[in-house]
């Protein structure tokens, strides 16, 4: 009996904790090659342990533009594909109102949850149009559909992921990917 993921290979960004550790695991799990991606190394080793032969870790920082390019390339030179990036990293600050807001923290928010995505994103995007199909999932926040108190940055980068996503489907679905 084959599995839902068997043979797939799927890039998780920020899985050395959270929704993208648990992704990792799970599609691990489902029969897919992981390639796991975060800053923190440990945390990351620690993963590819637990999950095995079928996995390999590749720090990375996704404000780096040279670091996501070496990701795709190691996943590629270990795999031979990409079928899925799933985007699973994002931050949110203490000091969330508009009020303490600085341009500093705004920064932080665009860099981590809006740009690394782009970063990803358009790292990918060649590989994928090459093999004719690919799978990107942004991961965000029910913030998109129904506004909360969980700061404006933190909005604003959501709303920004959800416009990525939508924005990237219309350009690449006739090439046999999908977000």
């Amino acid at each position: 009996m084959s599995l839902p993921l068997q043979d797939r290979v799927a890039i998780v960004v920020g899985s050395s904790s959270g929704m993208g550790r648990a992704t990792a695991v799970a599609y691990a799990a489902a029969g897919a090659k992981i390639v796991a991606a975060a800053r923190t190394s440990e945390k990351l080793d620690e993963l590819v342990a637990e999950i095995g032969s079928s996995a390999v870790s590749c720090p990375t920082d996704v404000q780096d533009v040279s670091q996501v390019e070496n990701l795709i390339r190691t996943t590629l030179d270990q795999f031979g594909r990409v079928d899925i990036v799933v985007y699973a990293t994002g931050t949110n600050i203490p000091n969330r109102s508009l009020k303490e807001l600085t341009h500093e923290t705004w920064e932080l928010m665009i860099g981590t949850n809006l740009t690394g995505a782009f970063n990803c994103t358009s790292a990918v995007l060649p590989a994928m149009r090459e093999q004719k199909s690919g799978l990107i999932i942004y991961l965000s926040s029910g913030c998109v559909q129904s506004p909360d108190m969980s700061g404006v940055s933190y909005q604003a980068t959501k709303q920004g992921l959800s416009g990525l996503a939508h924005g990237t489907f219309q350009e690449v679905r006739e090439d046999g990917i999908r977000t």
